[in-house]
């Protein structure tokens, strides 16, 4: 589903209620915990203030766990982690059954080893079937100009793993990086990506039209929803996956 709203501040609202509807039935559903998934940028900054508040007010956040899809190689601290912008919004002061953050006082490598081995051991305690995806409730995505999700950006190896479920990244701006992988985001129930600028039309264009007799390398985002189309095909429980986007976003998508 791609919906359009005019701005980012419409793009934040509208995922604050869908991710507070969706958190609150699988909640009623399972009578058990659920999983959140943040990702950074300003957009979810702001979704992430909302549901601190009256937007929040119907999740049973006691039965919630957050988690992160990617970070940055940062104190967490420091104003470019994402789990400060969160920290910062209000979102995390609400009760969760559980918080996890990265690990980024570790070296790059061993924060994505040990979220892995966090995942892998909260993942066999619900499920007999280890060598399964864990399948996140609500993951969150933003788009890059270059069509990036989380921390795989085009042409690294990072965008072709699929043993890890976590890995570290190459030096990106100076900085290094800790990502869920492909395979994981593709196992979500439920993939909400918010995009929102003019700088991110082109992305979006190329992420969601398809184009036959191109040579050119599809995104990491297209790459995702090739992976979550061959799931479905398969029979093997695809995420739902919605995108929210702006109408400057959207000025590159065809009308109709």
């Amino acid at each position: 589903m791609i919906q359009v709203v005019p701005g980012p501040k419409q793009v934040a609202q509208v995922g604050a209620h869908l991710v507070a509807e969706y958190l609150a039935s699988r909640a009623r559903q399972e009578a058990a915990q659920v999983s959140l998934v943040l990702a950074g940028g300003l957009t979810p900054a702001r979704l992430y203030a909302l549901l601190a508040g009256q937007a929040g007010s119907s999740v049973p956040w006691a039965q919630v766990n957050v988690f992160w899809g990617d970070e940055r190689c940062v104190p967490p601290d420091d104003h470019l982690s994402n789990y400060h912008m969160a920290l910062t919004s209000g979102l995390l002061a609400r009760c969760f059954a559980g918080i996890y953050r990265f690990a980024t006082e570790l070296s790059p490598e061993e924060a994505a080893r040990v979220y892995e081995e966090k995942l892998r051991e909260l993942h066999q305690a619900r499920t007999i079937d280890v060598d399964v995806y864990p399948r996140f409730d609500v993951i969150l995505l933003g788009l890059g100009d270059d069509g990036h999700i989380a921390s795989l950006f085009p042409g690294t190896c990072e965008v072709r793993e699929t043993v890890r479920w976590v890995t570290a990244t190459e030096e990106r701006g100076g900085i290094r990086r800790v990502t869920l992988t492909m395979p994981v985001l593709a196992s979500a129930r439920r993939l909400i990506f918010l995009v929102s600028g003019e700088s991110k039309a082109e992305a979006l264009r190329s992420t969601l039209s398809v184009i036959q007799g191109t040579a050119a390398p599809r995104t990491p985002a297209r790459l995702l929803l090739d992976m979550v189309a061959v799931k479905e095909l398969a029979g093997w429980g695809p995420p739902e996956v919605t995108w929210l986007v702006d109408e400057q976003a959207a000025t590159l998508l065809p009308s109709g």
